[in-house]
Formats: structure tokens, C-alpha cells, sequence
């Protein structure tokens, strides 16, 4: 039997399969904000790109929400939760799941000009905390959507046991 400490407000969210409902749950949220961003950029920039271009940014969007999700997402979500595995309480597992979102979506606002070879190598302020707070609201939302979806499960197998005692 396991006898590592749960969260306090469900089971644990840890290993391979929780950590990718985590990164699924952190797609659905990171696509949800981006999506939005994207067409309202198109819409300042370029009133009359039409469908066509609607679509693309559409795409786009969630293209550049979903692959770095996935390819960051899913180790950084195993350390993540390796590291909480002795903390009990899933509020402090949301908060760190946040704040590693936010410092690595911050860090990849710097990378590409970094690549670009810039002199400044930093974009301005505004995208970066865009960036983190995109981040932070993404992977802290998909940890807290994990553990809620995680808590709804639990209390489902345990309440016919719970029901037939009450009897």
C-alpha cells in the first residue's frame, strides 16, 4: 500500500498519467486564452483579413499553445510533482505548478531573441508578463483542473461504500 502523504483536498497528482491529464488540462486552458489574444490581435492589426486569415490565427494560436505544453509541460510537470511528492496540500501543488509555468513560458518569451541574435536579447515588459502570467494561469489552472477532476472521481468510488454504511 502507498503510504506517501495525498493533498489534503483529493489524491495525489503524480506519475506519468495524472502529469499528462495536468498537461491536457494545461492545453485546454493555455488554447482558451490564446485563441482569444490571437484574434484580437488580428483584429487590431489586420481588420480585413477575412475567414481565411481568422482560421490561420485560430491555428496558429492554439499551435503555439499546445506544442510547447506538451514538450515542456509534460517533464517539467513530472519534476514538478516529484518534487511536491511530500506536500500535502493540492493549494501549494497549484501555486508551484503556476510558478513554474510562469518562469518557463517567461523564459521561452526570451529565447527566440535570444536565437534572433537581438542586441537587447529581451522583448519589452508588456509580452513578457503576458507571457508569465499566460504561464502561470495555464499550468497553475491545468494542475487545479487535474485535481478537481481527480477529487470528482474519488468522491464518486467512495460514495456508494459511504451510502451502504449510512444504511
Amino acid at each position: 500500500m502507498d503510504q506517501s502523504p495525498q493533498p489534503v483536498d483529493g489524491p495525489a497528482v503524480r506519475g506519468t498519467s495524472p502529469v499528462l491529464g495536468v498537461v491536457g488540462w494545461t492545453a485546454v486552458v493555455v488554447v482558451s486564452v490564446n485563441v482569444p489574444l490571437g484574434t484580437g490581435l488580428m483584429v487590431v492589426e489586420e481588420a480585413g483579413a477575412g475567414l481565411g486569415g481568422l482560421g490561420f490565427v485560430l491555428v496558429l494560436a492554439a499551435f503555439v499553445a499546445v506544442v510547447p505544453t506538451v514538450v515542456l509541460g509534460f517533464p517539467l510537470g513530472l519534476l514538478t510533482a516529484w518534487s511536491l511528492r511530500s506536500v500535502p496540500h493540492e493549494r501549494l501543488h497549484v501555486a508551484a505548478f503556476a510558478l513554474v509555468g510562469a518562469v518557463t513560458a517567461t523564459a521561452m518569451a526570451v529565447v527566440p531573441d535570444l536565437w534572433a541574435g537581438t542586441e537587447t536579447a529581451s522583448p519589452p515588459p508588456a509580452t513578457v508578463l503576458v507571457y508569465a502570467l499566460e504561464g502561470a494561469l495555464g499550468a497553475g489552472g491545468g494542475r487545479w483542473a487535474a485535481g478537481a477532476v481527480r477529487r470528482r472521481r474519488a468522491s464518486r468510488a467512495r460514495a456508494p461504500h459511504d451510502a451502504g454504511v449510512a444504511a
